[in-house]
């Protein structure tokens, strides 16, 4: 913000008159939540994800928050993911891109 001050005399007065200009917006910018795409959900052997960005990093947890699974990926937007070594029950799949990390649940029978 930029201040500017003006003296003034009014019928003997001085009058300082103080302003501010508004040098630029205040809040927090609106982004763009990505576009998850995660099926079968129930899935039973393999899940399918894909993603409208790229995607760095892939993680499995179950209900109690232990990591069953990760994965390093390579900026890429779709892959499938075995589950036939996990127990069944609730997941939640973390996925991780360049700036932003999202959180979906599916079951696995």
């Amino acid at each position: 913000m930029s201040k500017s001050v003006i003296h003034d005399l009014v019928a003997g007065t001085p009058y300082k008159i103080i302003w501010y200009k508004n040098q630029g917006n205040v809040g927090i910018a609106a982004t763009e939540t990505p576009k998850v795409s995660l099926y079968p959900n129930p899935a039973t052997n393999r899940v399918h994800l894909s993603l409208n960005t790229a995607m760095q990093n892939i993680s499995l947890y179950d209900l109690t928050g232990k990591k069953i699974m990760n994965m390093e990926v390579e900026n890429i937007r779709e892959t499938t993911i075995q589950l036939s070594g996990l127990t069944t029950g609730i997941c939640f799949i973390r996925i991780q891109n360049v700036d932003q990390v999202l959180i979906r649940k599916f079951i696995k029978r």
